[in-house]
């Protein structure tokens, strides 16, 4: 994506942004995530998910592998 994490989330509650408010850095940014926790929203965002899809506090380990993309590919 062409915005970085602190121009998306800057970490406070009041911080919100839209589409129309960001501006590219000239940068790309990639983001890999190797496990997801479900959301919450339940019944109300802000809650936790329910325990079948909640990531148990633990060491976890991924890989993956970048290959630069040659040839108009």
């Amino acid at each position: 994506i062409p915005y970085s994490i602190p121009q998306l989330d800057n970490g406070t509650t009041e911080y919100v942004r839209h589409p129309g408010d960001l501006v590219s850095d000239g940068r790309t940014h990639v983001n890999i995530e190797g496990f997801q926790s479900g959301l919450g929203c339940v019944n109300s965002w802000g809650r936790l998910p329910l325990p079948e899809y909640r990531m148990p506090y633990k060491d976890y380990e991924f890989r993956f592998l970048l290959k630069p993309v040659t040839g108009g590919r």
